[in-house]
């Protein structure tokens, strides 16, 4: 997952768009790659930067990005960085040129939006929308991403910008313009005022797949030109992975989103203690947790090797925590909870959900939340002193400083475990996160255990001879690149062209694996995680500094999984975060008790309680949505089987969704699965 720079990178806050990052005072103009700057670097990067700002403010019939390109240094540049505020001040430069040029100054077009004021008051000849057509002589993209949040997306995409008009040559490459919102929430404004209204501002978005269901109908579908693309690049659809590719990616039967990032939880361990004490890798959650009993308060002693000490050079003595996994409220609870409870409540694919029945929205919860919370309470007692006072950096940097034996985490830990500096370098294991033997019957209610017949997707576990319900969770979705469908038509062929070119391996995959000895190298942003099978190769990722063994364990734990019919897909509809925020209330709440023992005298029924009142909430969140603006009910189930491609009208000869028996919708599962 891409690193967020407040280091909460899948909070749950951050998912649902509700990040709090405030609003940038200022900013910076990046412009192209030789005379490039931000402002208050060096004096000539400053220098640029302010030669950048006066091309701008004085052009009266310029576009912005070509007075950019006016200036550089003899370079046929056509690429700027623009921050938000930057571009609001520009787009109202040009309304009030605009106004001043027009006889009627005082009409209605001047008290619009902004945003659709421009795209009305369109003057360079395209169908409204981004301004595209060829103004100027020269077509011109504008593209959304989040400036602050997850920065790296600005730095990726303007460094990929650059790449992409070198490789089109002097002339052809269209004018790229790329706009950073000050954070993930103001850009989840924007795209969906963007979408909502037509208005056709930009013409393309990186966004969280999280937020597709309120945005396809405004998105270019893609099949024909990912059909069409393949003669360019024959292999660029087919190397992405199962998930990203036909899942991901998808609405309703229909390709929307050019995958940036390939999300999924996966479990990292301390191979050299499993290895000193003979420990099998846990494959469920109940082993997990002993595993992690066994371990906790150990005291171990830690080395470090380096080639000069490939035995090793002992450091100190360190105590051991069984589990570390920060628990910070509104950050990662809610996603830990659904990473085991998943693998009890979704037997049959993608298509049947894991927190709602994908047949009718109940809340698939009970027994398996309460089961869920006993098992993530016991974790809470294994783990570090300090997990409740952190997200994700807890999980690295524990295990970095040596002293964690498990956890479970997004994939781009791995990288971070091998950071210089890191005890657990050469020492790390990866595999896929833990299953369960036990598994939600959605009929009566109750746990039952596994078999081949009811969990088709199980593995059968020697050691125990239980078979064991494996349910990898895709958690987030990672970001993705999407073509807004209210601009012309050169336009959107235009940036989905850019979007294919920037997320084909051969030019992405720079992003996803970092030198192991110098992460900083070239000022490559970090923190994306293998999305195609490319990414994967062992040797691309040897020959940057890691360890064979580790990366032969994290190709399988990631292709595993994402290979698997039966990934958990988030549940990418209106008013997630709130059913996400109820997740992580009762979770939070439960942990921090059971931690310092709190729960009174029947943990149980807490359990108990904690489940009902989740299922509670949600079916007060949903009343409320299919209530909301004269919607009619069902409104959300709708969207809800719509992500997961087997919705079916009711007026379909078909049937009702609601009337079919909940295992049928296999037969109308997600496209290729």
């Amino acid at each position: 997952m891409l690193r967020s720079t407040s280091h909460k990178a899948g909070s749950a806050a951050a998912v649902a768009g509700r990040d709090a990052a405030p609003a940038s005072p200022g900013g910076t103009i990046a412009i192209g790659s030789a005379g490039a700057a931000a402002l208050g670097a060096e004096a000539s990067a400053s220098a640029a930067a302010a030669a950048g700002a006066a091309a701008i403010s004085a052009s009266d019939d310029r576009d912005s990005a070509e007075a950019l390109a006016s200036f550089a240094d003899g370079v046929d540049r056509v690429v700027e960085f623009l921050t938000w505020r930057e571009y609001q001040d520009l787009q109202r430069r040009r309304r009030q040129r605009r106004l001043q040029d027009e006889d009627g100054a005082g009409d209605e077009s001047a008290q619009c939006e902004p945003c659709v004021c421009d795209a009305q008051n369109t003057t360079d000849g395209s169908d409204g929308g981004s301004g595209g057509g060829t103004g100027g002589g020269r077509l011109r993209l504008r593209l959304l991403t989040t400036q602050r949040s997850f920065a790296q997306l600005q730095v990726m995409l303007e460094q990929i910008a650059e790449d992409y008009t070198r490789q089109l040559g002097p002339g052809r490459a269209p004018l790229i313009t790329v706009v950073g919102v000050p954070s993930l929430a103001e850009m989840e404004r924007e795209v969906k005022f963007d979408v909502r209204t037509r208005a056709g501002q930009f013409d393309g978005y990186i966004i969280t797949p999280l937020w597709i269901g309120e945005l396809a109908d405004g998105l270019f579908e893609l099949t024909d030109f990912i059909r069409d693309y393949g003669e360019v690049d024959p292999n660029y659809w087919t190397d992405i992975l199962l998930f990203y590719r036909e899942v991901i990616s998808s609405y309703d039967g229909g390709l929307y989103l050019f995958p940036f990032d390939g999300d999924v939880i996966s479990m990292f361990y301390r191979r050299d203690l499993l290895e000193k004490y003979e420990k099998d890798v846990p494959r469920t959650w109940d082993e997990y947790n002993e595993l992690a009993k066994f371990f906790h308060g150990k005291v171990e002693p830690l080395y470090v090797t380096n080639s000069t000490h490939p035995e090793g050079v002992f450091v100190k003595n360190v105590t051991l925590s069984g589990s570390c996994i920060g628990r910070t409220p509104a950050c990662g609870n809610p996603y830990w909870a659904q990473t085991v409870l998943a693998t009890m409540t979704q037997v049959r694919g993608t298509y049947e959900g894991s927190l709602l029945d994908s047949a009718d929205l109940s809340p698939l919860l009970g027994p398996a939340m309460e089961e869920t919370l006993r098992l993530l309470g016991e974790q809470t007692l294994l783990g570090v002193p300090q997990e409740f006072e952190g997200c994700v950096g807890v999980h690295v940097d524990a295990m970095n400083a040596g002293e964690c034996v498990l956890t479970y985490n997004w994939g781009n830990s791995f990288s971070d475990h091998v950071r210089p500096g890191s005890f657990v370098r050469g020492k790390l294991g990866v595999a896929p996160h833990p299953g369960s033997p036990l598994v939600l019957n959605r009929q009566t209610g109750e746990l039952e255990e596994c078999d081949p017949d009811r969990c088709p997707h199980s593995v059968l576990d020697e050691r125990t001879g239980k078979y064991v319900n494996l349910a990898p969770y895709g958690a987030y979705g990672g970001f993705s690149g999407a073509v807004s469908r209210h601009v012309s038509p050169e336009n959107r062929d235009a940036a989905a062209q850019f979007f294919a070119f920037a997320t084909s391996s051969k030019k992405a995959i720079k992003y996803v694996i970092p030198d192991a000895d110098n992460p900083d190298a070239d000022s490559v942003p970090t923190g994306m995680d293998p999305y195609a099978r490319s990414m994967l190769v062992v040797e691309e990722w040897t020959s940057r500094g890691f360890d064979r063994k580790g990366v032969e364990e994290y190709k399988y734990a990631v292709e595993s999984q994402l290979g698997s019919e039966n990934v958990v897909m988030d549940i990418r509809f209106p008013r997630a975060a709130d059913f996400m925020a109820a997740l992580d209330d009762v979770t939070t709440t439960y942990c921090n008790d059971t931690k310092w023992d709190q729960l009174g005298e029947d943990p149980a029924e807490v359990r108990r309680e904690g489940a009902r009142w989740i299922a509670e909430r949600w079916r007060e969140i949903e009343a409320d949505f299919d209530g909301d603006e004269g919607r009619a009910p069902g409104a959300l189930l709708e969207i809800y089987q719509r992500n997961r491609g087997v919705y079916v009208p009711a007026d379909s000869s078909l049937g009702s969704q609601s009337d079919s028996d909940p295992n049928s919708l296999s037969t109308g599962a997600i496209v290729g699965i």
